[in-house]
C-alpha cells in the first residue's frame, strides 16, 4: 500500500491483516525497478513479434472490453497475492501466464 510521509515522500508498506506491516520501501527506490520491469518486458521478443504481427494485419478488431477484464483479474490476484496474500506465489504466477498468454495470442492472431 503506497502512503506518502510527513514530508511528501511516496512509501510502499507490507499492508495487514496478512501481510507484516513492517515493510516499508521508499518510492524513489521501488519505482525505478518497476519501470525496468516494464521496459524489459516492453523490449521482449515476444512482445515485439506481437507488435509486428499486429502492424501486418488489417482486420483488427481488439476486444477491448475483454483486455480490461483481463486487466482487472491480473489486477485482483496481483493484490490477493502481495498485499492480502490469500493466494500462493504458483497460484498468481498461473493466473499471469493465463492472462498474458491469452493476450499475446489474442495480438499476435
Amino acid at each position: 500500500m503506497a502512503h506518502p510521509d510527513s514530508q511528501g515522500t511516496t512509501r510502499y508498506a507490507c499492508a495487514r491483516p496478512r501481510g507484516c506491516g513492517r515493510i516499508v520501501v521508499a518510492g524513489r527506490y521501488l519505482e525505478p525497478l518497476i519501470a525496468e520491469a516494464i521496459a524489459l518486458r516492453l523490449d521482449s521478443p515476444e512482445f515485439r513479434a506481437a507488435v509486428e504481427a499486429r502492424g501486418r494485419r488489417t482486420d483488427v478488431a481488439v476486444d477491448v472490453g475483454r483486455l480490461q477484464a483481463d486487466e482487472s483479474a491480473l489486477e485482483e490476484a496481483a493484490r490477493s497475492y502481495f498485499v492480502e496474500r490469500g493466494i500462493s506465489k504458483a497460484e498468481y504466477q498461473a493466473v499471469r501466464a493465463d492472462l498474458e498468454k491469452r493476450n499475446f495470442s489474442e495480438v499476435a492472431r
